[in-house]
């Protein structure tokens, strides 16, 4: 009962002959005594019952597993657990199955959460290839533009140069934002003297 890790035995057909106090917290019940009797199958979450089902049949044949599956207490709340369990001989004969298992709930929420942060990272490195990529079209456009500059045009035609230079222009202020923000750092732009 000190343990804070749930502890139960379960007979070869899948009920509770014993439970600890935090496995009663697990099941969200209110003691031990609640589910003895009680079907493993109350705990599991349902997707994974047939899982458990099968390596409880395991256990009760005597070979030792592990486990990571979901339990649901009566009140709804969810957690993520690790179950090792061992086949255990009980003084009629028969193998009965110890299960022990360790709330997981918050180390897979920080899994998920390092899956997000490097999903994250690869999708700003492909942003950061695009936008240098895309950088370079964009100063191939304002060389030319620069170029057409250089030569004597009619006004109509200027106009139209200079409309070419101001979109690829914003471009440029796009792509700068981009890889600032796959940077990571603060965009603080300013004029300066060359």
């Amino acid at each position: 009962d000190a343990s804070t890790e749930s502890i139960m035995v379960l007979s070869p057909d899948g009920a509770i002959l014993e439970i600890n106090s935090a496995g009663a917290r697990f099941a969200e019940a209110s003691g031990a005594a609640a589910l003895i009797g009680a079907s493993f199958e109350s705990l599991v979450a349902p997707e994974d019952a047939p899982r458990f089902a099968s390596a409880h049949r395991a256990v009760c044949k005597g070979e030792a597993g592990r486990l990571a599956h979901d339990v649901v207490g009566r009140n709804g709340t969810r957690r993520s657990v690790e179950t090792v369990s061992t086949p255990i001989q009980a003084a009629n004969g028969r193998t009965l199955h110890l299960a022990i298992s360790r709330d997981a709930t918050e180390i897979r929420r920080l899994e998920e959460e390092v899956r997000r942060a490097q999903k994250s990272e690869a999708v700003g490195k492909l942003a950061a290839g695009v936008a240098h990529d895309f950088n370079n079209l964009v100063a191939i456009i304002i060389g030319y533009c620069d170029l057409l500059d250089e030569r004597s045009l009619p006004a109509t035609e200027q106009e139209l140069i200079d409309e070419v230079r101001r979109a690829a222009e914003r471009g440029a202020a796009t792509t700068r934002q981009m890889l600032a923000f796959t940077r990571n750092q603060a965009a603080m732009p300013r004029v300066v003297n060359l």
